[in-house]
């Protein structure tokens, strides 16, 4: 059965970042789509909210040819949780790939570390335009722990600042605890940012009994090793 992706990307990425595992799944006869989303095009503005960042995926789900699979890479995890009850009926599977699950009454900026929280919401301010510049360092040492020097600047080089209202909208679970459509996580076996055992711990926490799928590679396997990440999204999509 050929299934059809919506790949929504996480802070400071774009579509982009989804070409490789766009093209591994189109070899194996699958469609997708990679949005970029608002404010993540090089051009942050501090008029961009939460609410243009959601309705930017859910007209991709919408515009999919049939039910899609609605997968969210690391920050993205939120905008899954909040825009999959409004349209449940057009989704076969949402899958979080190396995703921050949000938990009930939280921010994403609320999940993280406080020392983290409070010097993002420091950094978004000086901005002067409410987005959150690169971390060179924590991106180098963290989210592409032991990838080869040459991919980390490549990838680097086209990371743009991120809309800071990501973070700082308040999820309430009641509605995307209650849809009944399928979900799955997949935990990178190489990622320092939360760490394989986090990332399950917090899976099994918010999502209930999610398929859990785990593949090698850094919280960038998208990018450096998208033949795997196409494989774990078809096994996800059942």
């Amino acid at each position: 059965m050929a299934h059809h992706f919506v790949l929504i990307h996480g802070s400071w990425h774009g579509g982009w970042c989804w070409d490789g595992v766009v093209a591994a799944l189109a070899r194996r006869g699958h469609g997708a789509e990679a949005p970029t989303l608002p404010g993540c095009d090089g051009r942050p503005s501090q008029t961009v909210t939460f609410a243009h960042l959601a309705t930017a995926v859910r007209e991709a789900v919408l515009r999919a040819p049939q039910a899609a699979i609605l997968v969210g890479h690391s920050s993205a995890g939120i905008l899954l949780q909040t825009i999959a009850p409004t349209v449940a009926y057009r989704l076969h599977r949402i899958v979080f790939l190396a995703g921050i699950v949000v938990e009930d009454g939280k921010t994403l900026n609320e999940m993280l570390p406080p020392d983290a929280a409070a010097a993002n919401v420091a950094r978004a301010r000086a901005s002067g335009v409410n987005a959150l510049p690169v971390d060179d360092a924590f991106v180098r040492s963290m989210l592409f722990a032991n990838e080869p020097e040459a991919e980390r600047t490549a990838v680097i080089d086209r990371l743009t600042p991120q809309p800071f209202a990501l973070y700082t909208e308040r999820y309430g679970a009641a509605a995307f605890d209650a849809i009944a459509v399928p979900k799955a996580a997949i935990v990178c076996t190489d990622d320092h940012s939360l760490g394989p055992d986090g990332y399950r711990t917090l899976a099994r926490k918010v999502l209930g009994s999610p398929h859990l799928i785990e593949v090698p590679g850094s919280h960038e396997a998208l990018v450096t090793n998208p033949a795997a990440i196409a494989d774990a999204l078809i096994r996800a999509a059942g």
